[in-house]
């Protein structure tokens, strides 16, 4: 409705006349006014496909995996020399506080560790063989966030629900070893890493070797025998060894922890090196097992002598720092 304009000269009266006549008056609703709408913007025509010929993404097939062994497993020798079996039993009933056992595997026992790239800051991924008279070690160092986990691979011999055992080859060891460090992994791309790491050289860590690889050192029957009877008895099976044979198992144990890097401390570096045992340990060990078991062979010996000189001519260089 418009606006009134009354003049200056209308009074009172007028204004109220002006009111009634126009209430009076039907009322009246104005015409609605056209909506006024913005029209839609036609659509854009397609973008080119430029990825078109790409492949698609997708996880990486599993690599095939060639054998790095035959299919027959090697003769395995059965029985073991008089010496093996005492130096054996003993590490049954003792366990690791075997002096017999150290003093027979660590001296010339050789350490190998196989590194895995995995990714993330501080994690690595490792397997550890060891390399001993009767056969070899395995296992495996796995560093993770936030998870650490690491089993075997030292001079102590592998066990399973049968015993004792020790692994025929090299070969088999490290297998054994990425089997189990492949299960130890918790993140996918670790465990994808580790097995694509192994299949390039032959080795499938879904399946583990067979007992036909293991050398079969004593059975869990056995072992409960031989404790029992050390437990009734309070005797050992080698009996007790002498001073001197505990301090060279020392000196040569800290050699194999340096070399196996689990000693942080460097003595050859710092100059306080261990004094090497006066006499060989297969020597000490002869002397403490005449007239308990039959001595070895004449070639036996031959081969110890030759192979405690090629060890004589490493560890000087070591100490001297030609290697």
């Amino acid at each position: 409705m418009p606006r009134h304009v009354f003049p200056a000269s209308a009074t009172h009266a007028d204004m109220l006349a002006w009111c009634r006549i126009r209430l009076a008056e039907p009322l009246k609703i104005p015409e609605p006014l056209p909506t006024q709408r913005r029209p839609r913007a036609e659509p854009e025509p397609p973008l080119p496909l430029l990825f078109e010929d790409l492949p698609e993404q997708r996880r990486p097939e599993r690599p095939d995996v060639v054998p790095v062994f035959g299919e027959d497993p090697p003769l395995v020798p059965v029985h073991w020399s008089a010496e093996q079996i005492s130096v054996i039993e003993d590490y049954a009933v003792l366990g690791v506080s075997s002096t017999a056992w150290k003093a027979y595997i660590i001296p010339t026992a050789k350490v190998a560790a196989e590194q895995v790239e995995v990714a993330g800051k501080g994690c690595s991924a490792r397997v550890l063989i060891t390399e001993t008279r009767l056969g070899w070690t395995s296992g495996f160092d796995l560093q993770a966030f936030r998870f650490g986990s690491g089993e075997g691979g030292n001079w102590h011999p592998n066990a399973d629900a049968h015993g004792f055992y020790l692994w025929a080859t090299r070969q088999t060891a490290i297998h054994h070893g990425a089997c189990e460090l492949w299960q130890a992994s918790r993140d996918e791309d670790t465990a994808d890493r580790i097995r694509g790491h192994y299949a390039m050289r032959g080795y499938d860590v879904m399946e583990p070797p067979g007992d036909e690889w293991k050398r079969r050192l004593i059975s869990r029957e056995d072992t409960k025998r031989l404790r029992l009877i050390a437990h009734r008895t309070r005797m050992h099976p080698v009996g007790r060894m002498s001073p001197e044979i505990h301090a060279a198992v020392a000196f040569y144990e800290r050699e194999f922890e340096r070399a196996a890097g689990l000693d942080d401390h460097d003595a050859h570096v710092d100059g306080q090196a261990p004094a090497p045992p006066a006499r060989p340990l297969d020597e000490m060990l002869l002397d403490h097992f005449r007239g308990v078991i039959s001595p070895p062979s004449d070639l036996a010996m031959k081969r110890r002598a030759r192979r405690r000189e090629r060890e004589n001519i490493d560890q000087a260089n070591r100490i001297n720092g030609q290697v």
